[in-house]
């Protein structure tokens, strides 16, 4: 979407919603978060949401992907398999914070 437009924002995370409505993961504008409870979902959730992107002309770029991690920094929080908290770096800024 050309930048500098407005609602480009808003719109284009519209049209993720619409995309990715029935498949088991969360997008934010350019982070998409696919949370399977096992590797052999993981795989068949990550080749929907691949298709279903590729349906639609999006191509992901692949160099800042992050597949089949365990634990990992998704908006500002570190995701795992067991919970979900707040980031060691802003936890620090907070407690460092004059």
């Amino acid at each position: 979407m050309p930048f500098g437009l407005r609602n480009a924002t808003q719109t284009f995370q519209r049209f993720l919603d619409d995309i990715l409505r029935d498949l088991n993961c969360f997008a934010y504008l350019d982070d998409t978060l696919i949370a399977s409870i096992d590797h052999a979902s993981h795989y068949r959730d990550l080749e929907q949401v691949f298709q279903r992107l590729n349906e639609k002309g999006l191509v992901p770029n692949i160099e800042k992907c992050i597949l089949g991690a365990y634990k990992l920094l998704f908006l500002g929080c570190e995701v795992s398999r067991d919970d979900i908290s707040p980031s060691k770096e802003k936890v620090e800024a907070l407690v460092n914070y004059p």
